[in-house]
C-alpha cells in the first residue's frame, strides 16, 4: 500500500471513529441535559433542535479530532523509518472506540446517578475504560494478525488485563455488595462468578465453532483461541457495566456505609422503633403562595395532600427574612439575638449545640443536602451531620451543551435548580438506612423557589398565553436595582415575576412529592415525621421591597409549616394560633422523647400539643444591617439615600398586633388582623397599645 492509500484509509478510520464518539459523546449530555428538566412536558421538536445542536459540535470536534490524531500517528511512524501494521493499526482504532464507549456510558449512569462527577469516580472509570480499549485492541491484533509472536503478545495482553478488570470487580464486589473481602459467602461467589465467565466463554465458543464449520479446518484451530478470549473479554463487557453502575453509587454508598457502622450498637439498643425524621425548608417559600393556605392557584396539590395527612399550622413566624440567620435559628431553636449567626457574623460557632448534633449523639444517622451555599460548611451549619453536601451550582452540563442551550432560546423551558439530583442522593441514603434498619435524620434545602424566578420546567404553567417568553425573561429580577430606583417597575412586572415563582413553587411540590413516593414505596411514610417549612418568603413589590431583605414584614416571615405523622398529629388539623419555626426544634425531641438537659436554653417549644395549649405571647424577627446590601445599592445608584435601610429592625408579634422596633427611631405599628398588607401605621394613632407591646419587647 503506498502512502497515499495509507493515508486514505487511517485518515478515513480516524475521522469514523471520532465521528461516532462525538455523536455518543453528544447523546449523552442531551439526554443528561434533557432529564435535569423532566417531568416538563416539551414539543418534540424542540427537544430534537435541543438535541442535534450539541450532537452536531460534538461529532464536528470527535472527527476533526481524530483525524488530526490519525494524521499525527502517520508522521510519527514515517520520521521514525518505521512501516505501519495494518493489523495493529486496526487494533489501535479499536481499543480507542470501546475505551470511547465505555467512558461515554458509564460516565452517563454515574451522572444519573450522583449529584455530580465525582473525580474519583470519573478516575476509576476511564481507568477501567482504558484497560477495556486495551483488551479488546490485543484480541484484534490476535484474531488479524498472522506473526506468531504478536499474537502471542496480544492475546497474553488480552487475557491477562480482561482477568485484571475481573479482579478489580470482585474485589469491589466482596467488599460493597457481599459480607467482606475473606468472608467464605464472597469467595464462594467469587468463584461461581469465574465459572460462570468459564461456561460463557465456552458457549461463545461452541457457538463461533458451529459458524466454522464452513471455514476450512486450519481456520477453525487458529480461531478458537481467539473466539475462547472473545468470551471471556464479552464477559468483561458486563462486569465493567456492573462496577460502572455500582461506581455510580460508590463513593457516597461508602461514606454512608462508614457512617452506619460508627454507632451501630448504640443505635440498635437505644433507638428500637423510633421514627425517621425529614425535614424539608423550600427555600424563600412564602405562606400565601401555597394553595393549602388559601392561595387562588392549585400549586401545591401534593402538599396540600401532607397537610390534609398531618396538621398546617397557619401562621408560622420565621426568626430572620434571610438565609443565613434562619436557618441557624431553625437548627439551634433560638433566635438570632442569641445563637449571633447573620451578616455581620456569618459563622455558627461551636458553643451552640445544633438538632443534628444532638439527634447524632442519640445514634441516629444524620444527613443534610442544601441547595444553598449559605446553609453549610462555609457558615458551619453542617455540624452534627454524618454526611452533608451542598450544592452551589444546580445541574452541571458540559459546556458544548450549555452552547446549545444558550444557542436556541428556551430550547425546553428552563433549569431543575437541583431538586432531580438531590433526590437522587437521598433515596440512596434513605436506602441504607433502610437495609441497615436504622433511623435516620434528613434535612433538605431545597432552592426551586429561590430567584431567579422561572428557573425551572413549570415556568409557563401560569403565564398568561398572552404574555411571551421573551417578555417574561426579559423582566427586571434584580431586586438592587429596583430598590435603588435604577428600574422602574410596574404591576404587571410583579405579576409576571409571581407567576413565574408561583411555576417554580408547583415545580418544586412535584419534585417532593417524588421523594416522598420513594418513602411509600418502602412502607415507612407513616414511621417517618415529615416536617415542611422554608427559612422566610419573598417580596413582590409591597413596601418598595423585592426578594428577601431589608424588611420584617409578613411577605418576608409568614412562611408555611406542615407537620405528618400520623401517631401523633391528628390528620386535616389546622393550628390558627401564631407559632414559630424556632419551634420545630424542641418539637422533634418532644416527638422522640428525648429529655435533653440542654433544653432549657432552647427559645422555641414544642408543638406537639398545641391545640390543647395557651397561645404564645409573641414572636420575634430581627433584621441586621445588610452592608454588602447597601454598598450594592450605592453603586447601583450613588444619589441613592441609604439611611432609609441603613438600621436594625426587630419586630414583635402576636397574632392581632405587630410592632417593629428601628434602630433609627422610625418605629411601626399594625393591626395586622385588620390590615395584613400592613400599610397603616398605627404607631402614632394607637400609642397606648403600640407603648404595650413596646414594653413586652424592650422586657425581652
Amino acid at each position: 500500500m503506498n502512502i497515499l492509500n495509507e493515508l486514505k484509509v487511517n485518515i478515513g478510520i480516524s475521522a469514523l471513529v471520532g465521528l461516532i464518539g462525538g455523536i455518543l459523546l453528544g447523546v449523552r449530555n442531551s439526554i443528561t441535559a434533557i432529564l435535569d428538566h423532566a417531568p416538563h412536558p416539551f414539543p418534540f421538536s424542540k427537544m430534537l433542535s435541543f438535541s442535534l445542536y450539541p450532537i452536531a459540535l460534538y461529532a464536528l470536534i470527535g472527527c476533526l479530532g481524530m483525524t488530526v490524531i490519525g494524521i499525527l500517528i502517520i508522521m510519527l511512524v514515517r520520521v521514525g523509518g518505521y512501516t505501519i501494521n495494518r493489523n495493529q493499526v486496526a487494533g489501535l482504532y479499536v481499543g480507542v472506540f470501546v475505551a470511547l464507549v465505555l467512558s461515554v456510558v458509564g460516565s452517563n449512569i454515574a451522572g444519573l446517578t450522583t449529584i455530580k462527577e465525582n473525580p474519583s469516580t470519573v478516575i476509576e472509570i476511564s481507568l477501567i475504560s482504558i484497560l477495556c480499549g486495551v483488551a479488546f485492541g490485543g484480541l484484534t491484533i490476535y484474531i488479524l494478525d498472522k506473526t506468531r509472536k504478536n499474537r502471542l503478545i496480544a492475546l497474553c495482553l488480552s487475557l491477562s488485563i480482561s482477568l485484571l478488570v475481573f479482579s478489580y470487580g470482585v474485589a469491589w464486589m466482596n467488599m460493597n455488595l457481599l459480607p467482606g473481602f475473606w468472608k467464605p459467602v464472597s469467595l464462594l461467589s467469587d468463584v461461581g462468578l469465574f465459572w460462570l465467565i468459564s461456561l460463557l466463554a465456552l458457549a461463545l465458543y461452541l457457538l463461533f465453532l458451529s459458524v466454522l464449520q464452513r471455514d476450512k479446518p486450519e481456520a477453525k484451530i487458529e480461531r478458537i483461541g481467539a473466539f475462547s478470549s472473545l468470551g471471556v473479554v464479552a464477559f468483561v463487557f458486563i462486569i465493567v457495566s456492573l462496577i460502572v453502575y455500582f461506581s455510580g453509587n460508590n463513593v457516597k454508598s461508602l461514606e454512608v456505609k462508614n457512617a452506619l457502622v460508627s454507632n451501630e450498637k448504640k443505635t440498635l439498643a437505644d433507638l428500637k422503633d423510633k421514627p425517621n425524621i425529614l425535614w424539608i425548608v423550600m427555600d424563600a417559600v412564602r405562606a400565601d403562595s401555597l394553595s393549602c393556605y388559601g392561595y387562588h392557584r392549585k400549586t401545591t396539590p401534593n402538599i396540600d395532600r401532607m397537610s390534609s395527612e398531618g396538621v398546617l399550622f397557619e401562621n408560622a413566624i420565621s426568626a430572620s427574612p434571610w438565609t443565613l440567620p434562619s436557618h441557624a435559628s431553625l437548627f439551634t431553636g433560638m433566635y438570632p439575638d442569641k445563637h449571633g449567626t447573620d451578616a455581620e457574623h456569618r459563622y455558627l460557632t461551636d458553643n451552640f449545640y445544633t438538632i443534628a448534633e444532638l439527634l447524632q449523639s442519640y445514634g441516629y444517622k444524620t444527613f443534610g443536602y442544601s441547595n444553598n451555599p449559605w446553609v453549610g460548611p462555609d457558615t458551619n451549619l453542617h455540624q452534627g451531620f454524618d454526611i452533608y453536601e451542598v450544592n452551589e451550582e444546580g445541574p452541571v452540563h458540559s459546556p458544548l451543551v450549555n452552547v446549545a442551550m444558550r444557542r436556541i432560546p428556551n430550547p425546553i423551558g428552563a433549569e431543575d435548580a437541583g431538586a432531580r439530583q438531590t433526590n437522587e442522593l437521598v433515596e440512596k441514603w434513605i436506602a441504607n438506612c433502610y437495609n441497615a434498619k436504622m433511623p435516620f435524620f434528613i434535612f433538605i434545602n431545597y432552592m426551586e423557589a429561590h430567584d431567579p424566578y422561572g428557573n425551572t420546567p413549570y415556568f409557563r404553567r401560569y403565564l398568561d398565553a398572552n404574555i411571551s417568553t421573551a417578555k417574561a425573561k426579559g423582566v427586571n429580577q434584580n431586586p438592587v436595582d429596583y430598590i435603588s430606583g435604577n428600574v422602574k417597575m410596574s404591576h404587571e412586572d410583579f405579576e409576571i415575576l409571581r407567576t413565574l415563582y408561583d411555576g417554580d413553587i408547583s415545580y418544586l411540590d412535584v419534585k417532593m412529592n417524588q421523594l416522598l413516593d420513594y418513602l411509600r414505596q418502602l412502607n415507612i411514610m407513616d414511621n417517618t415525621v415529615l416536617i415542611i417549612t422554608s427559612d422566610h418568603g419573598e417580596s413582590f413589590g409591597e413596601h418598595h421591597l423585592m426578594s428577601h431583605m431589608l424588611g420584617v414584614y409578613d411577605t418576608l416571615l409568614h412562611v408555611p409549616l406542615v407537620i405528618r405523622y400520623p401517631k401523633l398529629f391528628k390528620a386535616g388539623s389546622r393550628v390558627v394560633r401564631q407559632v414559630r419555626t424556632i419551634d420545630i426544634f424542641p418539637t422533634i425531641l418532644d416527638i422522640l422523647g428525648i429529655n435533653w438537659s440542654g433544653a432549657e436554653e432552647l427559645q422555641g417549644r414544642t408543638l406537639v400539643q398545641e391545640t390543647q395549649q395557651r397561645e404564645l405571647p409573641f414572636a420575634i424577627a430581627e433584621q441586621e444591617i445588610l452592608q454588602d446590601v447597601l454598598n450594592e445599592l450605592i453603586k447601583a445608584n450613588p444619589s441613592f439615600d441609604i439611611s432609609t435601610y441603613s438600621r436594625r429592625l426587630k419586630a414583635i408579634r402576636t397574632n392581632k398586633y405587630k410592632y417593629i422596633w428601628a434602630s433609627d427611631g422610625r418605629d411601626e405599628f399594625y393591626n395586622i388582623r385588620e390590615d395584613t398588607g400592613e400599610l397603616n401605621n398605627l404607631n402614632k394613632n394607637s400609642a397606648r397599645k403600640s407603648a404595650g407591646i413596646k414594653n413586652v419587647f424592650e422586657a425581652y
